[in-house]
Parts: structure tokens; C-alpha cells; sequence
């Protein structure tokens, strides 16, 4: 029987997902520059930026295996984030 370290399988998801947001934060970077050469708003792209950050804040106990494996970075924006210990 095979047994899988949750810890360690979460861990590696996290790692994927800031491998995977990698591109989408470099882009995000890129219209924030062009936004403030042209005097635009920048607020929703700041937005977008800091949930990209936050993703790795996710609460991911909730999911299966089988689920964490498929967890894609669009998927993983719409869980709940880690329970604070205060």
C-alpha cells in the first residue's frame, strides 16, 4: 500500500501554483507599467497582483488528493484562505 504525506503534497501543489503564476504576475507587471505611463487606474490590476500572491495562503484541507493533483490557478483563486493561529 502506498501511503501519501498530505503535508508534503500540499507543499508541492503550493510549489506548482507559484511556478504557475509566474506568467500571469510578469503580464499583470506589464499593464501596471503601461496603466501609469498613460495615467490609467491601476487599483483592479493591484487586485489582481496581490491575489496571485495570496494564493499560496489557500486553504487546501478541504480537498482530496485526487483533487489537489487537478488543482489548476484559477481553481485555487476561489478557495477559502488559511485560518489565522491568533
Amino acid at each position: 500500500m502506498i501511503k501519501v504525506n498530505r503535508a508534503m503534497a500540499e507543499e508541492a501543489v503550493r510549489n506548482r501554483l507559484r511556478a504557475d503564476r509566474a506568467a500571469p504576475l510578469l503580464e499583470l507587471d506589464t499593464a501596471y507599467m503601461r496603466a501609469l505611463e498613460v495615467g490609467a487606474a491601476t487599483g483592479g490590476i493591484v487586485q489582481q497582483k496581490q491575489a496571485l500572491r495570496d494564493i499560496t495562503e489557500k486553504s487546501l484541507s478541504a480537498l482530496t488528493l485526487e483533487q489537489l493533483g487537478e488543482l489548476s490557478l484559477e481553481a485555487a483563486l476561489s478557495l477559502e484562505p488559511l485560518k489565522s493561529e491568533n
